[in-house]
Parts: C-alpha cells; sequence; structure tokens
C-alpha cells in the first residue's frame, strides 16, 4: 500500500484553475489586439492619404505597424506556458492605453483629425476606445486589474477634454460615464468570479463528497475553513490484496486503466452510503463515516458499504474475467473511535482528512486480513454498535503494534 500523497487543497485547485484561466484570457485578448490593429491601422493609412500626408507618415506607419507586431508577439510569448505573470496583466493594460494615445497624437498631428471631427469630437471618439479598454479588462476577471484600467481611462479622459477639447463639460460627462461604467463592469466581474468559483468548487468537492454532503457546503452549513474538531467516526479502509505482484504483470498504462475502474466503484458505494472519501493511497481507500456529517447509525452504515464493496468487486471480477484479467481480492478493516477531523494542513495546502491513533489502528487491523485470511475484519468497538443488526463472529483476540493489550477482532456474516 503506497503512502505518498500529493494533494491540492480546493482552494489552492481554484486558484491554479484562475491563474490558467486568466493567462489563457491574456492570450485571446492579445489575439482581439491583433485584430483590432490589422483594421484600424489600414484605416488610418487610407485617411492620411486622403488628406495627402501618406508620404511624410511612412516612418510612423512602419514603427507603428513594427510596435505592434513585437508587441503581440511578446505578450504570446509571456501568456503562454506553466508560468503564472501576475504583473503582465497590468503591463498589458498600460501599454494599450500609451499606443492608442500615440495613434491619437499622431492622428491629430499628421493633420488627418480636424478633417473628420472638431476637437470636442476628437476628444469625444478617443473616449469611445476607452470603453472598449475597459470592456476587454473585463476578461480577465480581476477587480484590481478593472479599476486599473479604468483609473487610466478617467485620468487619459480628463487630459483629452481639458487640453484637446477644452471643454469642461466634457470633462465632467466623460469622468462620470467612464467611472459609472469602471464600477458596473466591476461589479458584474465579481459575479461572475464567484459563481465561477463556486462551480468549480462544486465540481472539485463531488469527487470526494456525497452529493447531499456538497449542498450543505453550498448552503453554508458545513465550512471549508482551517481547523478540525475531535469526534467519534467510523473508518473504513480497504485494500488490494497482491497489487505489487499484480503491478509487476501489467503494463503501467493497463494497471492505471484498472486501478481506476476499481477506485471509481468503490468510491460510488462509499457515496452511496454517505461516507466520506478522506483520501486515496496508491490502492487503498480510507473512507469516514460521522464527518463532517453525523448520520446516526454510520457503523452501520460502514458496515453495510463494506458489504457492497465486495458484492460490486464480484461484479467488477466477472466482467474481468472475460477481458482475460484476474480477478481482485480485498480486505476491508472497520474501527469505531476517536479522531480529530477537520480541514487540517495549512491556508495554502490544507485537506479534510482525519488524524489520531483510530486511523493507525484500522490500518492494523485490516493488515490482520492477511493472517487470517479473511476479506472483512471490524475491531470490538464497531461490533459493539452493530450488533443487533449485524452477526459477528470473533476472529482473534491479538496484540497489534503500536497498542498496549490485545485488540478483539471479529469477522461480519452477510
Amino acid at each position: 500500500m503506497a503512502e505518498d500523497r500529493n494533494y491540492q487543497t480546493i482552494d489552492a485547485l481554484l486558484t491554479d484553475t484562475l491563474r490558467k484561466k486568466e493567462m489563457e484570457v491574456e492570450r485571446r485578448i492579445n489575439i482581439l489586439r491583433g485584430l483590432i490593429g490589422t483594421i484600424f491601422i489600414p484605416i488610418i493609412i487610407f485617411q492620411t492619404a486622403w488628406v495627402g500626408a501618406i508620404g511624410d507618415s511612412y516612418p510612423f506607419f512602419i514603427g507603428l505597424v513594427l510596435v505592434l507586431i513585437f508587441y503581440t508577439l511578446a505578450i504570446h510569448r509571456f501568456s503562454s506556458g506553466e508560468i503564472y505573470r501576475p504583473l503582465l496583466k497590468y503591463f498589458s493594460i498600460t501599454f494599450d492605453f500609451i499606443l492608442v494615445m500615440f495613434m491619437f497624437l499622431v492622428y491629430v498631428e499628421t493633420g488627418i483629425a480636424p478633417m473628420f471631427f472638431q476637437p470636442q469630437g476628437q476628444a469625444a471618439a478617443i473616449l469611445m476606445v476607452f470603453f472598449m479598454l475597459i470592456a476587454l479588462s473585463a476578461l480577465r476577471h480581476s477587480q484590481w486589474a478593472i479599476s486599473y484600467a479604468g483609473a487610466l481611462s478617467v485620468s487619459c479622459g480628463l487630459w483629452l477634454s481639458l487640453i484637446i477639447a477644452q471643454s469642461p463639460l466634457l470633462a465632467a460627462h466623460g469622468t462620470v460615464v467612464l467611472g459609472f461604467t469602471t464600477a458596473l463592469v466591476v461589479l458584474f466581474s465579481r459575479d461572475f468570479r464567484d459563481t465561477f468559483i463556486r462551480l468549480h468548487q462544486r465540481e472539485s468537492l463531488t469527487r470526494f463528497l456525497p452529493k447531499e454532503l456538497v449542498e450543505s457546503i453550498d448552503r453554508g452549513d458545513i465550512s471549508l475553513a482551517l481547523g478540525g474538531e475531535e469526534k467519534q467516526v467510523t473508518l473504513l479502509l480497504s485494500d488490494i490484496r497482491g497489487f505489487t505482484s499484480l503491478s509487476e504483470k501489467m503494463p503501467p498504462s493497463d494497471l492505471v486503466d484498472l486501478l481506476n475502474e476499481y477506485l471509481g466503484r468503490m468510491t460510488e458505494v462509499v457515496f452511496q452510503y454517505g461516507g466520506t472519501l478522506d483520501k486515496f493511497m496508491g490502492d487503498a481507500i480510507l473512507a469516514v463515516f460521522g464527518s463532517p456529517v453525523s448520520h446516526g447509525d454510520d457503523p452501520i452504515r460502514a458496515i453495510t458499504t463494506a458489504l457492497k464493496m465486495e458484492e460490486s468487486l464480484a461484479t467488477l471480477n466477472e466482467e474481468l474475467a472475460e477481458r482475460g484479467v484476474s480477478p481482485l481480492r480485498i480486505g476491508i478493516a472497520l474501527h469505531t473511535g476517536m479522531v480529530v477531523a477537520g480541514n487540517i494542513g495549512a491556508p495554502q495546502r490544507m485537506d479534510f482528512t482525519v488524524i489520531g491513533d483510530s486511523v493507525n489502528l484500522v490500518s492494523r487491523i485490516e493488515g490482520l486480513n492477511k493472517v487470517y485470511d479473511t476479506n472483512i475484519l471490524m475491531s470490538e468497538e464497531t461490533y459493539k454498535l452493530v450488533d443487533e443488526v449485524f452477526e459477528g463472529v470473533l476472529v482473534a483476540e491479538t496484540s497489534v503494534r503500536g497498542r498496549e493489550g490485545e485488540v478483539r477482532i471479529y469477522g461480519v456474516k452477510p
């Protein structure tokens, strides 16, 4: 049974997903930036030719095209790969505004603008571009990035309105409208981000917890905050017999497929009876009954799960036989005792798990299945809680490593 494990918390998984999403969005914005440049640069060239200033503007247009190409390639390079670059979005937003303002100033200096707009019209037209830049920043789903784009829009808008258009009224209107637009986009972006987090969190939780437990978390009945509490639970530990020898006979890819199929079916049974999947440990499964939600009959649920796991394994073995694969055999142990259950670890990395002497004992009991050639063993503590429902058979009274005195272990009749 492998003991190594490498788990991330739900929060860490969400953070990683959001970071990847941010880099993906940055690449999409970059593609859109290139398309916009491809459309507007020919328009500016045409207007320059219209006013007869094309000859003097060749250096500007060549430089503009080169800068845009270099810029888009650089953003594509830094937004690709696995490295998360938190400042990239701010650099991208800043350079977008610099590029737009530079193009506008040249647009005015070449004499193109006066041919088509009055000063107020020039400023109003560029303010519309700022709306587009705020909208693009919304795709990043970062409130700080949107606020930063809004602040740049207001600042540049005031300069255009007061210096170029010399219109305090346009400055006032532009500031109010751009500020309101930024606030509105921030609000909607926050709602979208919260919805995304809830959906992704639910999707992640359903891999480890029963549906009704996930719904309790959604309602806020159960907290995923860091911390644990001492409580009585029933632990179920299952392990595949002879897994090491099996792994030596099968190609790694086939072994992984078989293990995934087995773990999937066993987990389905655990969830069916309200258990919580604590962890996979190689080919082993540790499930908890009674935390984070207690049902009142958790020992009975745990033993029923063990019996149903054997039934499910029998069905799987029939299918494996048809495929020419040797049947699997598992050992299952159950123990009821006190543990510390909860989100244990650090804020950056934690798991819902259980710790305590009971976890060690259930592992020792599971190992005794090999000694006594049994499939299901339970501790005396568990049997006392289920003796009115299940008939037990005393298998042995033996000592186990790490525990003083002898331990009574029982088999269970279906």
